[in-house]
């Protein structure tokens, strides 16, 4: 019985260990947006045990429509399909649970920038530097592999057509 006891403590106090983060850590985030459908990479630094900072991009495809008049009686429809390489800076807290537990919520701020692409049919904005609010979970398969799962959203009311002010991401994280 006390064996048992010594066993289940040991793994008890492994397992506590395992999943929690450290100042220094160092993290890699392959991820997909939506509503865009793009991918993106991101890297997350632990500057103490709850707070980290991050530096993500992605490649994000959008479509529109524009109808061309001509003469003021002929019309022409025509469509875009372009895409966009928003670049993400974000300080987070992370959330202090019992250590055992895989999931690791977390909530940031930061802010997003974003150059109009040169086949949009938007000639109005050139870039955008929006701030946005972020937050999200971690759950942890294995020390060093997890998945995430993260909503992203611009606190400005006029984004430019080429940036959806509220996405949504999921990838998968590595620990270095």
């Amino acid at each position: 019985m006390s064996r048992r006891l010594v066993i289940a403590v040991a793994v008890l106090f492994l397992s506590t260990t395992a999943f929690a983060q450290k100042q220094g850590d160092l993290r890699g985030t392959l991820y997909t947006t939506n509503p865009s459908g793009g991918v993106g990479v991101g890297l997350a630094y632990w500057v103490a045990a709850q707070l980290s900072i991050e530096l993500s991009t992605a490649v994000e495809q959008h479509s529109a429509t524009r109808i061309v008049v001509f003469d003021g009686d002929l019309a022409r429809v025509e469509n875009f399909d372009y895409s966009s390489n928003p670049v993400d800076f974000l300080v987070q807290y992370h959330v202090p649970t019992a250590t055992i537990n895989r999931w690791k919520p977390y909530l940031g701020v930061g802010a997003r920038y974003v150059k109009r692409p040169d086949e949009s049919p938007d000639t109005e904005t050139n870039a955008a530097i929006s701030p946005e609010l972020n937050g999200g979970v971690f759950y942890h398969l294995q020390p060093r592999l997890a998945l995430r799962f993260d909503l992203r959203q611009l606190v400005r009311g006029d984004t430019p057509p080429y940036d959806d002010s509220t996405k949504f991401a999921f990838g998968v994280v590595w620990r270095f």
